[in-house]
């Protein structure tokens, strides 16, 4: 993710200028907008900031206002959507005084961007989600460190009221991946403390983790991003297209978008825009390797000599899939086509 700075003065810009030169662990792009005398490598913007709020908000793009938080507000209204999608937002005075997050605390790490801001400018974060403020174990983060997907984010209300009436979380494990979360829920829980319940499930819980479909007994299902789907395809799919194609390949496989940790394919097709498009909408990163290095990777494939023909490597689909595990992986799902596009589904096996 990538941190898009605005501001509105020249004492704004110039904090901005900080920001950027300060927090090295994001891209940071500074843009201002306001009348009067340039600050050095800032650039000053001509349109709205409407429009910029939208072009940072499609491309899920942190965004931080150096102004006023009505100035952020109506900027970004028109493009909030879902909690669990939603880009990072925050504002701060053009002093450096203070630092708020706005929206996308948790999933999308404004809380945490807001401390790191702070701690390198000065500033004084200003927290105002709940489970933070009394220091409790918040679902959605812990979900986010783990590597897990949400699935019903109206359950993360239901959680988080329970953990600040400080009752016990009835939570429900899939055996297939036992031992894998236990540990770490149990931590982050504390004192409030688990039950424990029986899969598969016989009553309601409050939290279910699980690779499987169903469940809904559990008021907040959690599914491990551990998926890779390797993907080849004839030049100018659109995006459309590849919506369709994924949409069937994932019906097939019984595994949802939401479980999917990377798209991958071949070096050759890195500018292809719909597989671009559709990654960027589902904001999961696309990865490439070159045929030198799909070569390289062990097993028995669905070879084809005109594909080896044209791009000099048997398999795109299922190579692809499994070079995005990093040699830590299985294929669960084959090479798939149709209509000129080829999908295959390998998952990524937990490290040890």
């Amino acid at each position: 993710m990538k941190l898009a700075v605005i501001s509105f003065t020249q004492r704004g810009a110039k904090l901005a200028q900080r920001v950027k030169e300060n927090v090295v662990e994001y891209e940071t792009i500074c843009v201002t907008k306001f009348r009067g005398e340039p600050v050095p490598g800032m650039e000053q913007i001509d349109f709205s900031v409407e429009e910029w709020a939208k072009e940072q908000f499609g491309a899920h793009h942190g965004l931080l206002f150096i102004g006023a938080c009505g100035i952020a507000v109506r900027a970004v209204a028109p493009f909030v959507k879902n909690k669990l999608t939603d880009s990072p937002v925050l504002v701060m005075d053009e002093m450096g005084r203070h630092i708020i997050p706005l929206l996308s605390g948790h999933v999308g790490g404004a809380n945490e961007l807001a401390h790191l801001i702070a701690g390198q400018v000065g500033a004084i974060p200003v927290i105002t989600t709940a489970t933070d403020l009394n220091q409790r174990f918040a679902v959605d983060v812990f979900a986010k460190k783990q590597g897990l997907a949400i699935e019903k984010k109206e359950g993360i209300k239901k959680v988080s009221a329970k953990v600040l009436r400080g009752e016990s979380l009835r939570v429900c494990v899939d055996p297939d991946l036992a031992g894998r979360y236990e540990k770490e829920l149990k931590e982050a829980v504390g004192e409030i403390g688990l039950e424990w319940c029986d899969y598969p499930l016989k009553d309601s819980v409050d939290i279910v983790i699980s690779r499987k479909q169903g469940d809904s007994m559990g008021a907040l299902k959690l599914y491990p991003r551990e998926l890779v789907v390797g993907i080849g395809c004839k030049r100018g799919k659109s995006k459309e297209a590849i919506e369709k194609f994924l949409g069937e390949l994932l019906h097939k496989a019984g595994v949802k978008a939401l479980q999917i940790k990377e798209i991958a394919s071949i070096d050759r097709k890195a500018d292809e825009e719909g597989i671009i498009e559709w990654a960027k909408e589902h904001q999961i990163p696309f990865v490439t390797f070159s045929a030198e290095e799909l070569l390289e990777v062990p097993g028995v494939f669905t070879g084809s000599a005109f594909v080896q023909s044209q791009v000099g490597v048997d398999n795109v689909c299922e190579r692809a899939a499994l070079c995005g595990c990093r040699g830590k992986g299985i294929l669960m799902m084959k090479k798939y086509a149709k209509e000129g596009i080829t999908g295959a589904i390998a998952r990524k096996e937990e490290e040890g």
